[in-house]
């Protein structure tokens, strides 16, 4: 099969490893933008919208595409005329939390939808939006298992107290009572080398769904410690068997002192995980579900007006301006443009307000924590004087 794949390309983007996988049996050209650490693409673009007709004529006709993929990316990105092409089209939508505002219009665009959430599946199903989970994986390139464990607990992410209160409050309350090295900006073989080094890997998702952590932890031969409100993960693993879960801070602490001094234990669970994912968990098993479902599942035809009308409302919600041959929607012909900023950020707060429900808890015991924690160190610094 010819695959026309899209996506943005930085270092860490999981768009590598699916042109890695879809490369080993298929035909693959990639087309997108780039940051300044990110590879060339196959078809270079800096535009946020892009005519996909233009694209696929600058394709060898051997080569044109049987299927158009592209993978929701940091980068605003959308393709124009899409009605107009011959190939089935297919859009991967990974962190629906954060841009299902934006998202569940342009979706509407394509003839297939995946999400890496199946929590979501049925929250898409409610806008119209029939979509098929596939879960993330692991590329077994990156990974080396001969490293040794000299890192007691890791943690590799993001630490924004804007985006995942929650996980900076746990963070901070971890480090005040177990060994943590916490790393940010590292990716792929450098945050694959870490894990590997890893004899525990903390682990918070803001969903129920696995985020790729949980899949990296497990491939790393490091004993996974994961928050039990991602009940998406029951589906693949055990808890007690492949990884252990807890259900507060103080308990995430218990579970990691009591680990650290039960490396057999501790092991075992991690050898039995690790063991799951190489098995069952490879991008290259999900290129085969992906292009299995495509092949066997019937399309979701839209018709032009449709499509027409769904891009031109993503690009609203992103906040961007409107080509000439891009219809504005309604909205955005009666707001100034000068309110069109604010208007998007209140539509997204009211979108997005099921997933969020618990962060103002976090925005609030983030700050106690952090106070906590300066109290402690002042105590434990004028006990020492006192000696």
């Amino acid at each position: 099969m010819n695959i026309l794949l899209i996506y943005g390309d930085e270092l860490g983007t999981f768009g590598r490893y699916w042109k890695n996988a879809l490369s080993k049996k298929h035909t693959v050209i990639t087309c997108g933008p780039k940051k300044p650490d990110g590879n060339a693409q196959d078809i270079a673009t800096n535009k946020n919208v892009v005519d996909i007709l233009q694209v696929i004529g600058k394709i060898p006709k051997s080569k044109k595409p049987d299927l158009i993929l592209q993978l929701d990316s940091p980068f605003h990105l959308y393709l124009q005329n899409l009605e107009k092409v011959k190939a089935k089209t297919a859009f991967f939508w990974t962190d629906v939390t954060i841009k299902l505002p934006i998202l569940r219009h342009y979706a509407k665009c394509f003839n297939y939808i995946f999400t890496g959430c199946e929590s979501f599946v049925p929250i898409l199903a409610k806008t119209g939006l029939g979509a098929s989970y596939l879960p993330f994986a692991i590329d077994p390139d990156y990974w080396d298992h001969r490293l040794e464990k000299t890192v007691d607990v890791g943690f590799v992410g993001n630490l924004s107290t804007i985006y995942n209160p929650k996980r900076a409050y746990y963070l901070k309350y971890l480090s005040n009572q177990v060994p943590m090295s916490v790393k940010t900006k590292i990716f792929e073989k450098d945050m694959a080398k870490f894990y590997n080094q890893c004899k525990i890997v903390f682990n918070l998702s803001v969903t129920p769904g696995i985020n790729m952590r949980t899949f990296e932890a497990l491939a790393s031969g490091a004993l996974l410690v994961q928050n039990a409100s991602c009940t998406d993960i029951a589906k693949y693993f055990t808890n007690g068997q492949d990884f252990v879960a807890y259900r507060s801070p103080q308990e995430a602490v218990d579970l990691i002192k009591y680990y650290l001094n039960h490396p057999k234990q501790r092991e075992k669970i991690a050898r039995q995980g690790q063991k799951k994912i190489m098995e069952h968990h490879l991008y290259q098993n999900r290129a085969d579900q992906l292009i299995d479902i495509i092949r066997n599942k019937p399309s979701q035809r839209k018709s032009k007006d449709e499509i027409e009308k769904a891009l031109s409302k993503s690009i609203f919600m992103s906040n961007l301006g409107f080509n000439k041959d891009i219809t504005e929607p309604l909205m955005a012909k009666i707001v100034p443009r000068t309110l069109h900023g604010f208007l998007v950020f209140i539509i997204k707060q009211i979108e997005t307000l099921e997933f969020k429900w618990t962060i103002p808890f976090w925005y609030l015991a983030l700050p106690f924590a952090t106070l906590k924690a300066r109290l402690d160190r002042l105590n434990e610094h004028s006990r020492y004087r006192l000696r």
